[in-house]
């Protein structure tokens, strides 16, 4: 990950210190502008939006306390590191108020302002793993959910018309997103998953009711009693006749 900064100092030789004396992408730090007053810096953010300010407490037009202030109240929440000549307590508190990152006193080393913005950079991932751990888990969740609710729609429908295509569309999912999303909950195919809920809702029938095989077979939307004599048989090792003799025996 690259973090974007933008540095913001009325002092020209800090500003060429800062933007020749350290090998920014040597840390992963993109250096996208330099302002030398805070009305300038403020337009900066505006414009290159960047991940992170490095800003002088006092400079014409606009100081770096009213500077991050303008910041908050636009709704602008990147981190502000303050680099400062002045160690006036009443400026840090200030600048703390207003969510700044760190409060540097000049001079101040190179690697000190680097370990500052490594901190905020590492916190960054850090709060981006989160996020994408929370998304992956919100999917996990989503699909789960989809699933069981075909299920569920199955089982209630299940001599209707319950074909990959009308339960994906009562799912709100595309037909193949929905067939490979099925298989890889399930760890079946769709057609194999109906297949087994109706074999099982047939052996039910042929145990505790009197139905005929006909009328199980139409009861389950089979088209034909041969073809469900058929998967039946194919799925137990015996047709639904003799499943019932055998298990009532």
């Amino acid at each position: 990950m690259i973090l974007k900064l933008l540095i913001a100092d009325d002092e020209q030789y800090i500003r060429v210190s800062l933007t020749e004396d350290i090998q920014w992408g040597d840390f992963g730090i993109q250096l996208i502008g330099c302002a030398s007053t805070g009305k300038e810096a403020l337009d900066l953010v505006r414009l290159l939006k960047p991940d992170v300010l490095l800003s002088d407490i006092l400079m014409p037009d606009l100081t770096g306390l009213d500077l991050i202030k303008t910041l908050r109240e636009e709704g602008i929440q990147i981190p502000v590191i303050f680099l400062s000549g002045w160690s006036n307590f009443e400026y840090a508190r200030e600048a703390l108020k207003f969510g700044a990152s760190n409060y540097l006193l000049k001079p101040c080393p190179d690697e000190e302002i680097i370990e500052a913005l490594l901190l905020i950079k590492n916190d960054r991932v850090s709060q981006e793993h989160s996020k994408s751990t929370r998304a992956a888990e919100y999917e996990i969740q989503s699909n789960k959910h989809v699933i069981k609710l075909a299920c569920e729609i199955l089982h209630q429908e299940l001599g209707n018309d319950s074909t990959l295509t009308t339960i994906a569309t009562k799912v709100n999912m595309n037909p193949s997103a929905f067939s490979r999303l099925f298989h890889q909950e399930m760890g079946c195919s769709f057609k194999k998953y109906v297949t087994s809920v109706k074999i099982n809702k047939a052996k039910k029938l042929l145990l505790e009711s009197n139905l005929k095989v006909q009328h199980i077979a139409e009861y389950l939307g089979y088209v034909s009693t041969s073809h469900f004599v058929q998967v039946f048989s194919k799925s137990t090792g015996m047709t639904p006749g003799a499943f019932r003799e055998n298990q009532r025996m």
